[in-house]
């Protein structure tokens, strides 16, 4: 047996020494010294970019008002041209967005995907994809 000589030969995750890889063995050398470390590296991976520090909360909250506001302003439904299916429809994507910043400065403020899961009734895939759209509307509201 021969000793790795990928990298530095240490987890790309915890630094730990991956040990010996058996002679003869194909495919692509190890980064990580266990399914532990590279499932978790891989949930880093794909964690929602959604924010990290209390400036970033604050944009979410700000976004989730201004949002929540507009949301207000229109819920008077009047009959246009079009008939009620454009309001209609104007609430509903404006209320999405609400639902998706709203899940974003959740998980900024350290909510697990589990517990907003069940709180929205969503599965957390979705949870994790309207967390990403979050992080996106929140983004556009703050550039103005």
């Amino acid at each position: 047996m021969t000793t790795r000589t990928d990298g530095d030969g240490s987890c790309a995750r915890c630094g730990r020494m991956l040990g010996v890889v058996r002679p003869g063995r194909a495919g692509r050398p190890a980064k990580y010294c266990s399914s532990v470390c590279r499932q978790a590296a891989h949930r880093q991976r794909h964690r929602c970019a959604a924010a990290r520090s209390e400036e970033d909360v604050r944009d979410f909250r700000l976004a989730l008002s201004e949002l929540a506001e507009r949301l207000r302003g229109r819920a008077k439904v009047e009959r246009g041209p079009h008939g009620f299916t454009p309001t209609a429809t104007e609430l509903v994507d404006l209320a999405s967005q609400v639902q998706a910043v709203a899940i974003a400065c959740d998980r900024a403020t350290g909510l697990s995907w589990a517990a907003i899961a069940s709180r929205t009734g969503l599965s957390r895939d979705r949870v994790r994809r309207e967390c990403r759209t979050g992080a996106e509307v929140a983004a556009r509201l703050a550039r103005g």
